[in-house]
């Protein structure tokens, strides 16, 4: 088993049911270039799932839908994810959703 701590939250989001987007915490309040990221936790806000898929920093955006995920946050529920910033995350739903650097 693996360990690691949590040290400090850096910027959150919030954001609105749709198309595919990809998680940008660059414009979040609490933002920082040099902050070092291990996890996002993810909300999400409603009735609906939310998916979410993740690639490579900068790689080309994914088709995200309810058959292909990589995880899937429940609705009312919120997911800890290990994602450091080399991971770009993408999420599609047809609910909003809240999220937050972890490092």
């Amino acid at each position: 088993m693996e360990f690691y701590l949590i040290h400090n939250a850096g910027a959150e989001v919030t954001g609105t049911a749709g198309a595919t987007a990809k998680l940008d915490f660059s414009g979040g309040a609490n933002y920082g270039v040099n902050f070092k990221r291990q996890a996002v936790l993810i909300a999400s806000c409603g009735a609906s799932p939310i998916y979410a898929k993740v690639v490579g920093r900068n790689g080309s955006a994914p088709t995200v839908t309810s058959s292909n995920w990589h995880v899937q946050i429940l609705a009312g529920q919120t997911v800890l994810l290990r994602a450091t910033r080399e991971i770009d995350v993408y999420l599609n739903g047809s609910t909003a959703y809240t999220a937050q650097e972890l490092g």
